[in-house]
């Protein structure tokens, strides 16, 4: 139990290094989303390594579907969680002109995407077309409600990425019968 923490604090400081050099980069590396999902795979790939020396440190050498999931889900959901509102808190704290920068940038983003639409013959009002602007700005990973709709999704994450991981992860126990 004692390695289970270990290696979650050790999957949160792998985040956390990913937080501190996109701050330092800036929106080059925000925007790549190569690179975003290079470090989810690291990720994952080394929850999948702790979770099975988690295994391999149980008494019989077995583990269950039911604790396998539990296992990667708390491999998964520290890093996760603790990595969302350290990139929260340290860019609205130390890097705000980064946290506007990135705000101007995906406002633009929204904007070529709406007139994209505007010119595939979906015509929007001057003020839904506010409104859409206003609501993915909100979707902010640097603002509270998108702060909140990221823990939401990361836990809804968490749980599926768990539950596809815990099938490879537990090893049955040949003597029992269920």
């Amino acid at each position: 139990m004692k390695s289970l923490y270990r290696n979650a604090l050790v999957l949160s400081l792998v985040y956390a290094c990913w937080v501190v050099t996109k701050g330092f980069i800036g929106l080059d590396l925000m925007f790549n989303k190569w690179a975003g999902w290079g470090v989810v795979l690291l990720l994952v790939v080394l929850t999948y390594v702790f979770a099975l020396q988690e295994r391999k440190e149980q008494p019989s050498g077995y583990m269950t579907y039911t604790k396998a999931f539990s296992v990667c889900f708390f491999l998964i959901m520290i890093p996760y969680f603790s990595g969302i509102l350290l990139e929260y808190f340290y860019f609205n704290t130390f890097l705000p002109d980064v946290v506007e920068s990135f705000h101007q940038k995906m406002e633009s983003i929204l904007l070529e995407e709406l007139d994209k639409s505007a010119s595939q013959g979906s015509e929007l009002s001057e003020e839904q077309h506010e409104i859409a602007v206003k609501t993915g700005m909100g979707m902010s990973p640097y603002k509270p409600w998108g702060v909140v709709f990221l823990l939401l999704g990361a836990g809804f994450t968490s749980a599926a990425v768990s539950a596809l991981m815990a099938l490879f992860v537990r090893k049955k126990d040949p003597n029992q019968e269920f």
